[in-house]
Formats: C-alpha cells, structure tokens, sequence
C-alpha cells in the first residue's frame, strides 16, 4: 500500500464537513448579510475545498488543471512549467497566478483588430521613407498622486514636420487623458523646443502634431486606440476637434511597443496544433 508523505500543514481530511458548513453560511448570508461576512463565508468554502489535497504536487495538479481548462476553453493548449522539489503552497499560488495572466494577455491578443496602416497617413509606418528621422525617447512625469509614470514617445521628423506619437508604456493614467492634463506640452519643450542640439534644430510649435498610442496589453479590458490628438493654437496645444481623429487600425511599428503575453509556460493556438 502506498503511503503518502502529507507536506501540507494546510490538509484536513474533514475538509468536506468543513466546505459544506461555510456553504451553509455562505448562501445563508448572499441575500442580507454583511458584504464582508458573505465574502468571509465564500473564502472559507474555497480554502475547504484546497485543504483536501495532502501533497504540494496534488495542491498544484489541482490549480494548473484549472487554468488548463480556461485555457482550451479559450482555444489555447497550455503546458505548465515543472515546479520545483521545494516548492510549496505559495510557490503553486504564485505559478498560477501568472498562468492565468499570460492566458489573459493571450487572450486579449487574439481578439485584437488587424494591423495596418491607416489610408492617408505617412507618420509612423513600418519602415521610414527616405530622408525621414525617427527616434524614439522615454519621458517620465510625475502623477498627482505622487507616482512617476514613465511614457515613451516616438518623433518622425517629415520635412519640416514633427509627428510626435505619445505611447502609454504602463498601467496608469490613460494617455489621452495625461495629453489632456499637459503632457503634450512637457514632451514639446523637453525635446522640441530644447535647446538645438536635442534633435538638430529648435522645433516651432506649429510644426509639432501630437498623436496618441494606448497599447492592448496595457489595459485589462484590451482596450487599443490611436489617434490624431492635437497641434498648437492660440498660444498652447489645443484639442483640434476638426482634426481629432480616431483612427480604424494601428500601425504595426507603433504595436511593436505593445507589453506581449510573457511567461514560463508553453501556450499554443489550439488553431496551429490542427494545422
């Protein structure tokens, strides 16, 4: 008879009087009950049920087939990678926790409009025509609340125009609404209206067009946008609503800065395994 070796201080054989009890109060509860009493009932009925497994390789073996599951749910194969001999509980939550992360991230991915560049615009293309400068640079601002958020900014110098795309690099504040706040401005005079050297020249402002990059991945939601956003007028960068401009897909250059779905584990296309 095999014996097992129990390494989980968190096993309880009586874990199903243990899971049934906090169901009991927990559907006892869900009509009337304290929001945090009811939230308290439902966490209890979810570590009952994790405390029925006595090994770490049962616990993980019970999570991964979860996320598993999802995962082909989504159309996806997912291999989790081995753990460790040493790993424990929290090393099992963790790994699953960033499983189901990159099968969101992939997830996103896949639903994501098509790639292309929008008719009529030159700025921003996959590869810049002759005698265009591209250059990209990084500009950190601090938030009200007292976090620096870092965004990166892509300049394409066309003739004596300077197409400007401001990139969301990180979870924060929306971009169109930090463009909005003055962050159009901050980038103009840190770099364009500089002193010479930064970029060859000093920039006049009513050259300067300011557009606006919030990547898929960025957001929980998926959500991509890429707009016209503003040029000079009246002595400050101003919201043109007549050229304001929401455009119908990203140029693939500019969704090269797009977070891709990362991990340790192997996560396929159901689509290419058939194939």
């Amino acid at each position: 008879m095999e014996v097992i070796t129990i390494d989980r201080a968190e096993y309880d054989p009586n874990w199903e009087l243990r899971h049934s009890i906090a169901l009991k109060r927990f559907y006892a509860l869900l009509s009337s009950g304290p929001e945090r009493e009811v939230r308290a009932a439902l966490v209890a009925s979810q570590k009952a049920v994790e405390a029925q497994f006595p090994t770490v390789a049962a616990y993980a073996e019970f999570l991964f087939g979860s996320v598993k599951k999802s995962a082909f749910r989504a159309g996806f194969m997912l291999a989790m990678a081995p753990l460790s001999a040493e790993a424990d509980d929290d090393d099992v939550r963790n790994e699953h926790r960033l499983a189901r992360a990159q099968l969101e991230a992939a997830v996103r991915q896949s639903k994501r409009r098509p790639l292309g560049q929008p008719d009529g615009l030159v700025a921003f293309s996959a590869t810049p025509p002759k005698g265009v400068i591209r250059e990209f640079r990084r500009h950190e601002q601090l938030q009200v609340h007292g976090r620096r958020q870092t965004w990166g900014v892509v300049f394409e110098f066309i003739g004596r125009t300077a197409h400007v795309c401001i990139v969301q690099l990180e979870r924060g504040q929306g971009v169109d609404i930090a463009i909005s706040g003055g962050l159009a401005a901050d980038v103009y005079h840190k770099f364009l209206g500089g002193p010479w050297w930064r970029f060859g020249q000093r920039w006049s402002p009513h050259r300067a067009h300011f557009y606006s990059y919030a990547p898929w991945g960025v957001h929980d939601t998926g959500s991509e946008r890429f707009k016209r956003q503003m040029t000079w007028s009246r002595g400050s960068f101003r919201q043109n609503w007549d050229r304001r401009r929401t455009f119908e897909c990203v140029p693939p250059f500019l969704a090269s800065f797009d977070p891709k779905p990362a991990g340790q584990h192997v996560l396929i296309p159901l689509a290419e395994q058939s194939a």
